[in-house]
């Protein structure tokens, strides 16, 4: 399946996996199994109503599914990875509607 990440998360993604070989390894091959199967992530509620998120313990990748692409939001810690997400992806769906 296609995909395409925001700047936010590939900023993260870089931070995390910087002196961390084993963790970039399972970040990938998770990254891997939602590109194969994108509803393996649990969908989220309230502010993130149109994204899922999958643990790679103790973080947390959060993506959504937008058309026959996988856009991939924000990784970060369990403890902080949901807020920044909901803001990203209020300002990501504010410039779709903007631009329809």
């Amino acid at each position: 399946m296609e995909y395409e990440s925001t700047p936010d998360f590939d900023d993260n993604f870089l931070k995390l996996i910087t002196k961390n070989k084993a963790l970039e390894e399972r970040l990938l091959k998770k990254i891997g199994r939602i590109l194969d199967n994108p509803s393996i992530g649990t969908p989220k509620r309230h502010k993130l109503k149109h994204a899922r998120g999958t643990h790679v313990n103790p973080y947390v990748i959060v993506y959504r599914i937008k058309g026959d692409r996988v856009q991939f939001l924000y990784i970060d810690h369990h403890d902080f990875v949901y807020e920044k997400s909901a803001e990203i992806l209020e300002r990501i769906e504010r410039e779709e509607a903007h631009d329809h």
